[in-house]
């Protein structure tokens, strides 16, 4: 494990731009079969990253992509509707990880450079930071694990199984939760204050989890083969780890619904798009590549808890 090092500030390196997306974004409301009361925005192309992070800090999720071939960020703010370029933050090979590192409230933009195990990481409110964290081969699964409001850079290692934590309050921890061949999953899914340790494993289509503050451990098995876990506050106050079947769009959310909401080959982009209201739970999203489209359900599920 290469210990955590804060760099002096290097410019990002820049590639060309093309410059595809509308000024501002193209949205209608529609009624479709599988698709009831969706709000349907256009923004993004095929091969973008779909991002659902709050970077103005009105506690709503911005519709945002992030295009690898160039990295270039392009976002509309929940508080203003008017999309542009937010910047140029990463390139070809690197992994978003937007989060709130510093804890003002706001999503940064950030990428994970895998082949230097690097974190890029450039603060909404201006500054920048390059921590190493990790090894080759290390998947980034950034979240607030110590429960301090700020996210913590992390990585998990598939050789191993070990979750490594650079906390930014507790200071590193390690937890082993998982194999080879096991698919990480972030969330704070027991109550407790941190995020905790989960990973689904494909074999089985089991999602085993484990308690970073309790200690509590729980397993369930997926419904088919073809799903994608999904982290959302579906229940309102902390996230519950649904299901998204990559063949046919269906949504399963423990102890509430299965519904259909897409179809194949759209992404699950679950989040607070009309904001945190209270009794209100996270929405169903899907970003469909093949379009641009985000396709996101107007009417939130009201909570159980």
């Amino acid at each position: 494990m290469v210990v955590r090092q804060l760099h002096t500030a290097v410019p990002m390196k820049k590639t060309s731009l093309t410059v595809s997306l509308t000024a501002a974004a193209i949205a209608i409301t529609a009624a479709l079969p599988s698709l009831a009361e969706a709000r349907i925005v256009r923004w993004g192309e095929s091969g973008d990253v779909p991002i659902t992070a709050d970077f103005d800090g009105d506690g709503r999720s911005d519709i945002t992509v992030w295009r690898p071939t160039t990295g270039e960020w392009w976002t509309i703010p929940s508080s203003t509707g008017a999309g542009f370029r937010k910047g140029v933050w990463g390139g070809v090979g690197d992994v978003a990880v937007p989060a709130d590192y510093d804890g003002d409230g706001k999503a940064d933009m950030a990428i994970f450079r895998a082949a230097t195990h690097e974190w890029w990481i450039a603060f909404a409110t201006g500054g920048m930071r390059v921590d190493r964290w990790g090894d080759p081969g290390d998947v980034a699964v950034p979240a607030d694990y110590d429960g301090d409001g700020k996210a913590d850079v992390a990585i998990w290692r598939p050789s191993t199984g070990v979750w490594w934590l650079a906390q930014t309050t507790k200071g590193i921890r390690t937890q082993q939760w998982g194999t080879s061949g096991d698919v990480p999953v972030t969330g704070q899914v027991d109550g407790y204050m941190g995020a905790d340790f989960m990973v689904m494993r494909p074999s089985t289509r089991e999602l085993f989890t484990l308690g970073s503050f309790s200690g509590a451990t729980s397993s369930r098995r997926l419904p088919s083969f073809n799903e994608t876990p999904v982290s959302a506050p579906f229940y309102c106050w902390s996230d519950t780890i649904g299901s998204f079947n990559r063949s046919n769009g269906q949504w399963t959310i423990p102890g509430t619904y299965t519904i259909m909401y897409g179809m194949a080959g759209d992404l699950p982009v679950p989040g607070l798009f009309s904001g945190a209201t209270l009794g209100m739970g996270a929405q169903r999203a899907v970003f469909r590549p093949s379009e641009g489209k985000w396709y996101i359900h107007e009417g939130q599920e009201v909570c159980i808890n």
